[in-house]
């Protein structure tokens, strides 16, 4: 919590002590993604104080991992009403009115906070991301340049930074960027995981799936870039995939995917004005051809139903949306493979696993795409915890673009 806020009341006051105990509880249980708990617990804070400024804070945290953006950015303003010119909260506040798409909003939170404190490297992080997200690349680079500049070791600035330089055409200073965020990420996940396979390959320039990809404008794989409907260079997804799937095409059922490919540029994980909603679902389609395919969505407006297709409005950060759509489904159905292409953060991410994870079928596959070098710590971190229930593998996929960025893959099993 940012040091430069106003701090309680030192006075003696039982009252003040059992809230303030209350809040560090809360903090306690978010940080191992007990948010229900968080919350009573915080909000018993507010019982006892209700102008406590940093239970206000602590709870908008809580509720902003909850999905519940509109009850979260109440409790931020709660905590700016009692004090103004509480740094971290202008920050926070931000970064919520950015995910509900309110981003001129957004854009005056995060510069307060950094005119209130300009060494507040987090928010030149948060205030590059919505640059980003707005297109000002250049703008969005001298936000990460500063992030960096401030913490030299911020894995997500400088991962960010390649992004953004890749998307202004210096391939050069992207790769370098790109290897300061890679190379902290492989050393402590090589430290916490003892095994590793190293496959080198030539690509298969035949591949089916990665033909399929060009043909309905995924960006899962390319075998010719030319007519993408996305101005970035395409992962390399389906070279793996056809390692693990390439056997079951016929065999597999079912399957599962978050993230149609809005078209809406104001929406986060956007795939541009010129994207295909439901590409990489047809993409699926046709390569599993006896499967159905389920795709889920928070943009309503690219919904569609067709051949062994059919799709739903999902928040992905809502752990109630995710179970309102899965009682909609066939109570029986189960998933040979379920596949996250979804909001790429970790928060994000651990929702939809773990509402979705009980219709994985036994032998089935989970995959998490888009993974950036933080997120493969956190998830780590995460799934540590889960060894006696889920197989877990990272995977790192390289290429001649030394696009490590998000070319990275979280697959899970059930044991």
């Amino acid at each position: 919590m940012n040091q430069k806020a106003r701090k309680p009341s030192s006075a003696p006051d039982a009252l003040w002590e059992s809230a303030r105990n209350s809040v560090q509880l809360g903090n306690r249980l978010r940080k191992q993604g007990r948010l229900t708990e968080a919350e009573a617990s915080i909000k018993e804070a507010l019982k006892l104080k209700p102008e406590f400024e940093h239970a206000h804070n602590a709870l908008g945290v809580v509720l902003w991992g909850q999905g519940r953006l509109q009850e979260a950015e109440a409790s931020y303003r709660k905590a700016l009403e009692i004090v103004p010119d509480y740094i971290s909260v202008h920050n926070n506040l931000g970064m919520v009115l950015k995910d509900m798409g309110k981003l001129e909003e957004a854009a005056h939170s995060l510069r307060h906070s950094l005119r209130l404190d300009p060494s507040y490297a987090r928010a030149h992080y948060n205030l590059g991301n919505l640059l980003s997200a707005q297109g000002d690349l250049e703008e969005a680079e001298a936000s990460y340049c500063r992030a960096v500049e401030l913490k030299p070791d911020y894995v997500k600035a400088h991962n960010a930074l390649g992004i953004v330089q890749r998307g202004l055409r210096r391939a050069g200073e992207a790769a370098a960027s790109f290897r300061r965020a890679a190379e902290p990420t492989i050393s402590k996940l090589r430290q916490r995981n003892e095994h590793s396979i190293s496959l080198l390959y030539t690509k298969n320039r035949e591949s089916e799936l990665t033909r399929l990809c060009d043909l309905h404008g995924s960006d899962k794989g390319e075998i010719d870039s030319n007519g993408n409907p996305y101005p970035w260079p395409s992962h390399t997804y389906t070279d793996f995939y056809e390692l693990i799937f390439g056997q079951k095409r016929t065999s597999v059922r079912a399957v599962l995917e978050c993230g149609i490919g809005t078209n809406n540029p104001n929406l986060v994980s956007s795939m541009g004005a010129t994207g295909r909603p439901g590409a990489s679902l047809r993409m699926w389609r046709d390569y599993f051809r006896n499967a159905k395919i389920v795709g889920i969505d928070i943009d309503r407006d690219i919904l569609f139903s067709e051949d062994r297709i059919d799709t739903y409005q999902v928040d992905q950060t809502s752990s109630q949306s995710i179970h309102n759509f899965l009682e909609e489904l066939d109570s029986g159905m189960v998933f040979d493979v379920i596949i996250d292409d979804g909001l790429h953060v970790f928060r994000a991410g651990k929702t939809l696993f773990e509402g979705a994870i009980d219709r994985l079928a036994e032998d089935g596959v989970y995959i998490i795409e888009d993974v950036q070098p933080s997120d493969l710590l956190r998830y780590d971190e995460y799934f540590g915890g889960l060894m006696n229930k889920y197989y877990v593998r990272y995977i790192c996929l390289h290429q001649p673009r030394d696009r490590f960025s998000d070319n990275s893959l979280v697959m899970i099993t059930k044991t």
